[in-house]
């Protein structure tokens, strides 16, 4: 995450040629509409197939194309602005959405419209990209190989033993494993069931030990109050004995 970390500014001024990777925090400022935004791709090496689903890349006919993000933004980070593409689950880091969602959103009434107001939804965030340049596109643009949440507190602490951490491969290695974990539990939090959701589930679906409890105590219970009617019905039957040999000794026949 923090690993070679450049301005925009500097980035641009480098040769588009290199082959090098960059960190770049920065606020997403546009979204490129005007373009598609998803695209079917080959399920081996996920690149673009053609309308009849063929992969120049494998030579093959794919069966099953699955569709994925295609985001071309506009990033700046206060020294300069630049184009970028992010493409599949980085897509769905920066959308806060899985693509199959605004797909079923996309067939319903206006669902052009309301996919695209879910988009522009993205404008105003910001994150930590890891982007290399392009070297395909006539103009300069970025292609963002990874997203990242922005921890203010894990950048303080990097810029704060930076040195130390850069000569450490053990110690970046954690930092940027603490950054992966918290982008992966935000981008998933989307799809977990919400606390009411849960506790509805839990009501409705007990766990196999607490059935087996509820059970062991029914039957104490009943066990319970079966035994309070014997012992009920043992003491009306020692009354009823003892009214009778009471009316005996008051009454003794002649």
């Amino acid at each position: 995450m923090f690993k070679n970390i450049k301005k925009i500014q500097d980035i641009l001024e480098m040769d588009p040629q290199t082959k090098e990777m960059f960190t770049c925090s920065a606020t997403i400022m546009s979204i490129h509409l005007d373009k598609k935004w998803h695209y079917n791709s080959c399920d081996t090496c996920k690149k673009k197939v053609d309308e009849t689903f063929y992969c120049t890349n494998c030579e093959v006919v794919v069966k099953c194309p699955k569709t994925r993000y295609l985001l071309t933004v506009d990033i700046d980070d206060g020294t300069a602005c630049i184009p970028m593409a992010l493409f599949d689950k980085e897509a769905e880091i920066v959308v806060g959405s899985p693509i199959h969602k605004l797909l079923e959103l996309q067939k319903k009434d206006n669902g052009k419209d309301n996919v695209f107001d879910r988009l522009q939804h993205c404008v105003g965030k910001q994150f930590t990209f890891k982007v290399k340049l392009s070297t395909r596109s006539e103009t300069t643009e970025l292609i963002c190989q990874k997203t990242f949440q922005i921890d203010y507190q894990l950048e303080k602490s990097y810029k704060h033993q930076g040195p130390e951490v850069e000569q450490n491969p053990a110690k970046r290695l954690l930092m940027d494993k603490a950054s992966d974990t918290t982008t992966e539990a935000e981008t998933n939090l989307s799809d977990k069931p919400t606390t009411t959701e849960a506790e509805a589930n839990l009501s409705d679906k007990p766990t196999g030990s607490n059935t087996e409890v509820d059970m062991h105590l029914l039957d104490n219970a009943i066990g319970n109050d079966t035994g309070v009617v014997r012992t009920a019905k043992k003491r009306d039957r020692n009354a009823m004995e003892k009214d009778t040999e009471t009316t005996t000794i008051t009454n003794p026949q002649n």
